[in-house]
C-alpha cells in the first residue's frame, strides 16, 4: 500500500486536486483511501444537531448510518498518524492531506505571491524529486508519481 501525503496552505487547492485524483484513480481500478489530518477541530455540523449536540452531552462514540455510508466519531486524542495508516486495511492507496511532520512521498502545492500559476514539488525521503507548474501538468505530474512505485501495474 502507498501512502502519499499532499500538503500545502490553505486555499492551495489540496481538496480539488485529491478529488480529482480519488475520481481518476478509482476510475483505474485503484482502491483509495483518504485520510485528513489536522491540527484543527473538526467540525461536526450546525449546533443543534443531533451528532453534535450527543457529543457535547458526553456520547464516548457518535456513530451515523444512513444510505450507503457508516460514520463513526469517537472524540478525545487521536491515535498516532502511523496507527491511523495502518488502519487503512484493503485499499492500494491512502491519500494523506497534511501530515507534514510525517517522512512520506509528498505532494506539496503552492501559489505564488502576487498571483501566477500553482506550483507543486515532488517528495521522496525528504528530497524534492521533481516539480510541475499549472493545474493540468500538476495533476498529471501527480498521478505519474502515485502510480509509479504500485505493484502489479494496474496504470499498464
Amino acid at each position: 500500500m502507498r501512502v502519499v501525503s499532499v500538503r500545502g496552505k490553505s486555499g492551495t487547492g489540496k481538496s480539488t486536486l485529491i478529488e480529482r485524483l480519488v475520481r481518476t484513480l478509482t476510475g483505474r481500478g485503484f482502491r483509495v483511501a483518504y485520510l485528513k489530518h489536522s491540527h484543527h477541530a473538526y467540525d461536526f455540523g450546525p449546533e443543534g444537531k443531533d451528532t453534535t449536540r450527543m457529543l457535547r452531552a458526553g456520547a464516548a462514540k457518535a456513530v451515523f448510518a444512513g444510505e450507503g455510508m457508516v460514520v463513526e466519531v469517537t472524540p478525545g486524542t487521536p491515535p498516532p498518524l502511523s496507527d491511523l495508516i495502518s488502519s487503512m486495511r484493503g485499499v492500494d492507496l491512502v491519500i494523506l492531506e497534511g501530515g507534514r511532520e510525517e517522512d512520506l512521498p509528498a505532494i506539496v502545492l503552492d501559489l505564488p505571491e502576487g498571483g501566477g500559476k500553482r506550483r507543486a514539488s515532488f517528495i521522496e525521503e525528504g528530497e524534492e524529486i521533481s516539480r510541475a507548474e499549472g493545474d493540468e501538468e500538476i495533476f498529471q505530474a501527480s498521478l505519474r508519481f502515485i502510480i509509479k512505485e504500485e505493484k502489479g501495474g494496474k496504470d499498464s
